[in-house]
């Protein structure tokens, strides 16, 4: 019993939140705060009774060390929340939820790809990729159909307009394309420093891909905006081909290709994703409600050349905020606009369970033993 005494204590109070605010999403769209309440006290209130057994049983002895990881884990998870809450990735009752899985998931179920520091990041990463492996298999599936009602109407296919198109966004793929070797040449060299320190599950292509197509609309966005972010990268990639030149010349241009072959060979992959995802959303996830009857916490989807988006503020994971709904609904009646399209609301929470699961069965990432598995079956 003394063995398993961080799972009983833990475990059934884990079980049951998960459980619980789950089918509070798919019932009302929502997390309530007694639950994430609730979990925080008994947390807080378990590690105390875990330290007191500590001194007080013999047969239990848990490190200090223990107590202090558990503490950074949960701060850490707590900003990692916040994060994807301020950038509109998620809500914040789901930030909250996985601070409060973070807390109570004991940290043995992340030995098998244990990330120093921030152990919960191969929870995060388990709970996208979940996500979106299914959305994929939504969506391709979905893709399909089109395809072939498409051909089935033998339709001319117009290259003129696909290589304006093409040409139109030149300048910003070619951008990204070299912000991408940037990132590539950071983490091979990453790789190699902190090859003893992060397990190199965590540094494989298949992360990587899912790492860029994650942060491939944000950087699009900051490169329309700003050409900082090109300046900076174009700088530390000028720098970084003089001195390997200099050095390591023969190495360097090895390098060099090999990575430009690669980033080509990503951006062709996120680009095909990212358009079967977007046609997608467009063909399901989208929906139309009466401007009057828009309400605080939905996500809103407008692509309207005349709508301002500098002027509403930051829409938070979550969807509009009360004044900002009030500012949409007056831009509606200004332009005589009837119907506003929004998201369908997304039941996160199960999948953050569902994530939680699949985390504690693997005892680690999702992306490591997929990476595990391919190097046995070789």
């Amino acid at each position: 019993m003394w063995n398993n005494i961080i799972d009983i204590i833990f475990l059934p109070m884990l079980f049951f939140i998960g459980a619980k605010t789950s089918w509070d999403d798919f019932r009302c769209g929502k997390i309530k705060n007694k639950w994430i309440i609730l979990g925080i006290v008994y947390g807080a209130a378990a590690l105390i009774c875990l330290l007191v057994l500590d001194f007080t049983v013999e047969e239990i002895y848990i490190t200090p060390l223990y107590f202090l990881k558990v503490f950074v884990n949960s701060l850490a998870a707590l900003l990692a929340g916040y994060l994807l809450w301020r950038y509109g990735l998620w809500a914040a009752g789901d930030a909250k939820l996985f601070f409060v899985f973070s807390l109570l998931l004991p940290l043995e179920y992340y030995w098998k790809s244990y990330f120093p520091h921030f152990p919960s990041f191969v929870l995060l990463i388990n709970i996208f990729v979940l996500v979106f492996i299914i959305i994929f298999f939504k969506a391709s599936f979905f893709a399909l159909k089109f395809v072939f009602q498409f051909l089935k109407n033998k339709p001319k296919i117009n290259i003129n307009k696909i290589i304006i198109i093409f040409k139109k966004n030149a300048d910003e793929f070619l951008k990204i394309f070299l912000i991408f070797t940037a990132i590539f040449i950071i983490m091979l060299n990453l790789t190699r420093i902190a090859a003893d320190i992060i397990n190199p599950g965590l540094l494989n292509e298949s992360f990587l891909l899912l790492f860029l197509f994650l942060l491939y609309r944000f950087i699009f966005s900051i490169v329309k905006k700003s050409n900082f972010l090109f300046g900076l990268t174009l700088l530390l990639l000028t720098l970084y081909l003089a001195v390997g030149l200099f050095f390591y010349s023969e190495e360097t241009i090895s390098q060099l290709s090999e990575i430009f072959g690669k980033t080509a060979k990503y951006m062709a992959i996120i680009l095909f994703l990212i358009i079967i995802l977007d046609y997608y959303i467009k063909k399901t996830a989208l929906i139309s409600v009466k401007a009057e009857e828009l309400a605080p916490g939905m996500s809103l989807a407008i692509n309207d050349k005349k709508f301002n988006k500098k002027n509403i503020g930051t829409i938070f994971g979550g969807g509009l905020a009360k004044n900002q709904v009030e500012f949409v609904k007056e831009w509606a009646r200004k332009n005589k606009i009837t119907e506003i399209k929004i998201y369908q609301r997304f039941p996160f929470a199960f999948w953050m369970f569902l994530g939680l699961l699949i985390t504690i069965l693997l005892k680690g990432g999702i992306v490591y033993f997929v990476f595990n598995l391919i190097s046995t079956l070789r």
